[in-house]
């Protein structure tokens, strides 16, 4: 029998030992990561060979050979989570019953409104809604500082900030007259707005002071806001990679297709790993431009025992199922006349569809308009 291999593997990761990942506790042997996405995967064997040489020129007369590698490499074309935590060996936040907020840094262009205060000269008030989601909430801590930075017409940023005696974040409702009312952060509030109490412009050096932006009621400007949103802890997953975390060890199983020379049939093969070290090097590109970042999991293949046979240890197992044949199947139409298959009138949304007419007795019979 000969045959071809032209098809990527899907593979399972087994766990070798239990094992805690995210939220998601892993038992021996339990499958902890499918990859069916693969777009390459490749098996590579090495062996050094040394030579006894001698003779008159020196000839190779007796050969060893010894120092054998197998590396299994694997190219995905989409990461998860947990597979990103097995590559990189980084642990895995889910969230806990601990914690229920985590900071998310972002940036937003706004537009700053500067009123005339109470107690100060002038007070500025940004309004993000527009920008976050329903529920988001800016994070009001004192570890979470705010920066607003002047853009100047196209946008670019100027490098002059805008500060104030106090930076706050609540809820800010503009009225008709061009005041606002301001409610404080507080539980149950927004928390989409930001009020800069006493704003001054900071960032300009003193012999450039005529520079500065002029700071007067009733003047808008466009800024560039920095600043932290509290996100629920389940909504974010968050991997931290320690510089003593490694990636570990797993009993690899791969699926794929060998095609048989003789009569072009697909034989259903098996790639059986039974202890493979995830190797903790990984580089993805973040770029907008070019084909799209892959994923490459190197893994060196360890003696192991399979699950079927403790008396050999062994690096990896191939096997070719030979009496594969096409299997027979019934082709049926999918446009078929049969009225127990058709849409029932609130599944059609187009008023215009063929099968339901307005003039139809009740509304809801089949039947084409004259």
């Amino acid at each position: 029998m000969k045959f071809g291999v032209r098809e990527c593997a899907n593979m399972v990761f087994r766990a070798k030992t239990a094992q805690n990942i995210g939220k998601y506790q892993f038992k021996p042997g339990q499958p902890v990561l499918y990859i069916d996405t693969a777009t390459t995967s490749s098996v590579e064997q090495a062996t050094t060979t040394v030579y006894a040489q001698g003779g008159r020129g020196n000839v190779r007369l007796i050969s060893w050979e010894g120092e054998k590698t197998l590396t299994f490499t694997v190219e995905d074309a989409l990461l998860s989570p947990i597979s990103l935590a097995m590559l990189s060996g980084a642990d895995l936040f889910q969230g806990s019953s601990s914690v229920s907020k985590v900071h998310f840094h972002t940036t937003s262009v706004a537009t700053i409104d500067l009123v005339a205060g109470t107690d100060t000269a002038v007070d500025g008030y940004i309004r993000l809604g527009d920008v976050l989601g329903t529920g988001e909430k800016l994070c009001a801590t004192n570890d979470s500082p705010i920066y607003v930075i002047i853009t100047e017409g196209d946008g670019s940023l100027t490098g002059e900030m805008l500060v104030g005696t106090s930076v706050a974040v609540g809820d800010a409702v503009k009225g008709n007259d061009g005041t606002y009312t301001w409610t404080p952060s507080a539980s149950g509030t927004a928390d989409q707005s930001i009020k800069i109490t006493g704003v001054s412009s900071s960032g300009i050096a003193d012999f450039a002071s005529s520079e500065r932006t002029v700071i007067e009621a009733g003047k808008s400007y466009t800024v560039f806001v920095d600043y932290y949103l509290d996100k629920n802890a389940t909504a974010v997953d968050e991997l931290q990679i320690a510089a003593d975390n490694f990636a570990g060890n797993y009993y690899v199983e791969a699926d794929t297709l060998f095609r048989r020379k003789s009569d072009g049939v697909d034989m259903p093969a098996n790639l059986t790993f039974p202890n493979v070290k995830i190797q903790s090097n990984f580089t993805f590109s973040l770029s907008g431009t070019g084909d799209p970042s892959t994923f490459t999991f190197t893994m060196d293949a360890l003696p192991g025992y399979t699950y079927f046979d403790k008396s050999r240890e062994v690096l990896c197992v191939i096997q070719v199922v030979e009496d594969q044949n096409n299997a027979t199947k019934t082709v049926q139409p999918v446009m078929p006349h049969n009225t127990t298959l058709e849409h029932k009138k609130d599944e059609i949304e187009d008023s215009k569809y063929i099968g339901y007419w307005a003039g139809a007795a009740g509304g809801g019979t089949s039947g084409n308009a004259d």
